[in-house]
């Protein structure tokens, strides 16, 4: 699974993963998974900071309203595998 088809399947469901689970599963360092995805908008802000749980440099407007409706935030590479494992068509 690609990154696009990640942060979609993300946006699909409204759930967050951090840069460092999302970099495991595609094959990137942590800090280049926000540069690979490219402007800064709703759908990319599913991918988010570890430590604060919001994308890194977002404004208010760029991030998707119900971005903080669900608490749980997928950490590690494994449990981003397995989400994706149980979420995928």
């Amino acid at each position: 699974m690609n990154l696009i088809e990640i942060v979609t399947l993300l946006n699909t469901h409204h759930q967050r993963a951090t840069y460092g689970a999302v970099g495991d599963v595609v094959g990137l360092p942590a800090q280049s998974v926000g540069q690979q995805l490219g402007p800064r908008n709703h759908l990319n802000s599913w991918v988010v900071n570890a430590r604060r749980g919001l994308p890194t440099g977002y404004a208010q407007n760029e991030m998707h309203p119900n971005l903080l409706d669900n608490a749980q935030i997928l950490a590690s590479g494994e449990d981003l595998q397995a989400w994706i494992n149980q979420h995928q068509k």
